[in-house]
């Protein structure tokens, strides 16, 4: 057996492409490796065995190492990626979270190769899809994307080259997935079976996630209309509340989480602190002109976006930008000169970079700061994939966090709004007798134009939730509850004004990292394994029977001793007062007809009380200079002489 699946890998012909666009299908007439993963299976059950329901395979060790050197072309697997393949070829929902660079991917494209049918994977971007779509065709796997850029004539063709059963895995955009009719037609009459759904960058499902995208919350209404298959969810980041909302909403079963860590020793990371806009520019087209290699400059706005990208061309910095509002054309071309190296500079907005495999970034920078400390791991962490050392640059100023104050505003539909979705989905459900609302999204923007096409998505969705309402297998909303549960909105309103709350905390975290004195490296893995919501998260964890342990902690309690504030402890500079405070100290202290004081000497780990802020811990000391980290996670700074040792 093993014989005949290497010589059917070696004999695999080339794919015939159709070249769409920003997307590829993979057409194959005679699939010889469906024909050789079907000569495994026979090993395992025989033909009157096989159900419409299909099950995981535990291919031998070997076979695995076959179809990683013959198809991807890797010698082994990394670390954790084992764990998680055979989670999912033992059939069980599996979320694994694993920083950029650990190989992802691969754990859904090798399981796809040894499971009957098609893999769907959900993928948020456009671009996403098509760079893992790319690397699949050129190891010859069969592949095909659809997505909202095809043409009538081009989808007919995907669906079509699907209806044979030549495609192995299926990327779709989860706007897509959760189109009724969509799920519909896959799960038509000869349509092949779906043995696994996979939902990449899993953390836009939870809407503590800095990513959120209502369409996700919808995936497990078209995981149960495919048959509810085995899940694989993949984030490079994930608190323990946000692995708890993507356990529930995509309601795994026994789920078994596997956290690989975050700490990469091959970045490098650096916070500036700059006073204007115009000094934060300049500063990041000298770091553009000057370090080495390829780089994204990240900006939190499409105007700062346009507006750096037009100051590197004028200061001949060969960049390109990439944002939202780009036509899809210029896109697509930015990010081929960027990954084919014909620019080195790239500056975007969060739209750019999700899922990219550039593996030669030498530095990420951060013009302006973004909104959680998981927004800009899941950023910075886009350099260094190659192993190699990469710089991630912060430039901080601290207006900068108006903007994402700005963005945390419309982020949640408030009590009226949520009122006024009920009233709109209760009114044009009883125009018909059924008392459904077909294709609600479509309808509701009608209703309600004033409304932006998240909130009501968010609103609509919570109505599902709360039993208002039920959604129907195409996708309409039933009204069911009229009465008592409307009642309820404004209960369920301020569960939202809650969240904006915690959004609102998670910004001053970001905050408190660009301003503090500690380790970057130590902050930023005590964030992600020890959130808020650590205790809750377990508990419920433990009641869904969840398979979940925290991973280790990297350094081990210590520092990176490579970050700026390792390398370079922050150097205080006095305020005017206190220069005029240290003056008249000296004054009284040369007085000799006045008994000197005796400041008292601390160590680093001390604790200490200062009495306008309470008790705390000494992080560094610098001549009568003391930095104290307080139980609030900010370190402030303080003259010895007013510090005192805790009782």
């Amino acid at each position: 057996m093993l014989d005949a699946f290497d010589h059917h890998l070696a004999s695999l012909s080339k794919c015939e492409a159709f070249q769409y666009g920003e997307v590829a299908v993979i057409e194959r007439r005679f699939n010889k490796l469906n024909h050789a993963a079907r000569s495994i299976d026979s090993i395992y059950m025989n033909d009157t065995t096989r159900t419409a329901t299909t099950r995981a395979r535990k291919p031998l060790d070997r076979e695995l190492e076959i179809a990683l050197r013959k198809v991807f072309g890797f010698p082994n697997l990394r670390p954790g990626q084992d764990e998680v393949i055979r989670s999912v070829l033992d059939g069980n929902d599996t979320l694994a979270v694993m920083p950029t660079g650990a190989g992802k991917s691969l754990c859904y494209q090798l399981p796809a190769l040894q499971l009957d049918g098609m893999t769907v994977v959900v993928s948020p971007l456009i671009s996403l899809m098509r760079d893992q779509a790319v690397k699949l065709i050129e190891a010859g796997v069969a592949t095909a994307v659809i997505n909202s850029t095809l043409s009538t004539t081009e989808e007919r063709a995907a669906m079509d080259a699907v209806t044979s059963g030549e495609i192995r895995i299926l990327f779709v955009t989860p706007e897509r997935l959760v189109n009724a009719e969509f799920t519909a037609t896959l799960t038509g009459k000869n349509m092949p079976a779906v043995p696994l759904v996979v939902i990449d960058e899993a953390h836009c499902i939870s809407q503590w996630g800095h990513d959120f995208r209502p369409a996700y919350v919808e995936l497990i209404h078209a995981i149960r209309t495919l048959g509810r298959p085995p899940v694989l969810a993949l984030t490079a980041t994930a608190t323990p509340s946000v692995i708890d909302d993507i356990v529930r909403e995509l309601q795994m079963r026994r789920a078994n989480v596997i956290h690989t860590g975050v700490y990469r020793d091959n970045l490098h990371f650096v916070v500036e602190q700059l006073t204007n806009p115009e000094e934060k520019r300049a500063r990041a087209i000298e770091l553009a002109r000057t370090l080495e290699g390829s780089g994204i400059i990240y900006c939190a706005t499409v105007a700062e976006c346009e507006a750096l990208h037009a100051a590197l061309a004028e200061a001949e910095v060969s960049a390109e930008r990439y944002h939202g509002k780009l036509a899809a054309s210029a896109r697509s071309e930015a990010q081929d000169a960027f990954m084919a190296d014909e620019v080195r500079v790239m500056v975007a907005t969060n739209a750019f970079g999700m899922g990219i495999d550039k593996p030669n970034i030498r530095f990420v920078l951060h013009a302006q700061v973004p909104g959680s400390l998981d927004a800009y791991y899941q950023e910075a962490g886009r350099a260094g994939r190659d192993g190699e050392p990469a710089k991630c640059i912060l430039l901080f100023e601290l207006k900068d966090k108006q903007v994402q104050q700005f963005f945390l505003g419309g982020r949640y539909p408030n009590a009226e709004t949520i009122r006024r979705v009920g009233e709109a989905v209760r009114d044009l459900a009883r125009e018909n007798e059924s008392q459904t609302l077909d294709k609600p999204l479509e309808r509701l923007r009608e209703a309600l134009p004033h409304v932006g096409a998240n909130k009501l998505r968010v609103a609509a969705t919570l109505l599902n939730d709360m039993g208002v309402t039920r959604r129907t297998r195409r996708g309409g909303m039933k009204l069911i509850d009229d009465g008592k549960a409307i009642t309820q909105l404004d209960n369920a309103a301020q569960a939202y004004a809650s969240r904006a709350e915690r959004d609102r905390a998670v910004l001053e975290r970001m905050i408190g990292y660009a301003q503090s004195a500690r380790c970057r490296w130590r902050m930023l893995l005590d964030y992600f394994a020890s959130d808020a919501e650590y205790t809750r998260a377990l508990e419920a964890a433990s009641k869904a029977e969840v398979e979940y342990q925290a991973p280790d902690d990297e350094l081990a309690g210590g520092t990176c001793g490579s970050c700026d504030n390792c390398l370079h402890p922050p150097e205080v500079t006095e305020s005017p007062r206190e220069v005029r405070e240290h003056a008249m100290s000296q004054e009284r202290s040369n007085d000799e007809a006045k008994p000197k004081r005796n400041v008292q000497a601390f160590n680093q780990g001390d604790r200490v009380r200062v009495r306008r802020y309470g008790e705390g811990t000494v992080e560094m000391v610098s001549g009568d200079r003391v930095a104290v980290r307080f139980p609030d996670d900010e370190t402030r700074t303080f003259i010895a002489r007013y510090v005192k040792r805790a009782a």
